[in-house]
């Protein structure tokens, strides 16, 4: 019989099966982290869980991070990263999220968004600029591959990257969608009364 057979019933053969079923995902898996410029977690955590399970230790979670976010990673880290001056909060869980949304006087600005996304990294430097324009408001980044965000995601319904939240009293009371800098700059202006 066929090992690859899913109806085959030796205890054996079926696992047998279930290894080359791992290796074959695994393998699929490393050719889109090769061809993708990021990884998602999602995507990170299933590499890493099948790597364990069928005892590849090329790919073992203790050297996984270092063999998939080797170099083309740094790169994008580098373009997301903010520059000194800049007030962006960049939240990490829903708890910070609460309590970024709790601690603020005023208008909040959310910018849903994600390390793969180039609109995203585009509009990035200029969401900076405006959290400097801006002082009375609170900027936070929230990166939608963050599993942790969970909560956050499901509250501002986002779909789609960039997406700006805007909230007021821990209230969600506008969202802009898309890298559009001069309608971003509106809406916050529009909202905090300023010229």
């Amino acid at each position: 019989r066929d090992l690859r057979d899913p109806t085959c019933t030796s205890s054996k053969h079926s696992h047998i099966h279930r290894y080359l079923l791992d290796r074959s995902k695994l393998e699929l898996l490393k050719v889109i982290s090769r061809s993708t410029p990021v990884l998602s977690s999602t995507m990170a955590t299933l590499l890493r869980q099948v790597a364990s399970n069928t005892g590849f230790r090329a790919l073992a979670p203790h050297t996984f991070r270092t063999t998939v976010c080797s170099s083309p990673f740094a790169s994008v880290r580098r373009s997301f990263a903010s520059d000194g001056d800049s007030r962006v909060i960049e939240v990490t869980d829903d708890k910070h999220v609460r309590s970024e949304l709790a601690s603020a006087d005023g208008l909040v600005v959310i910018d849903f968004t994600a390390k793969w996304c180039g609109p995203c990294r585009k509009v990035a430097p200029h969401f900076d600029e405006l959290s400097k324009e801006f002082q009375d408001v609170k900027f936070l980044k929230a990166d939608i591959d963050n599993e942790e965000l969970g909560i956050t995601l499901r509250l501002h319904s986002v779909q789609a990257v960039p997406t700006f939240s805007f909230v007021k009293d821990e209230q969600l009371v506008s969202q802009l969608k898309g890298a559009n800098v001069e309608g971003l700059k509106k809406a916050i202006a529009a909202l905090t009364k300023q010229k």
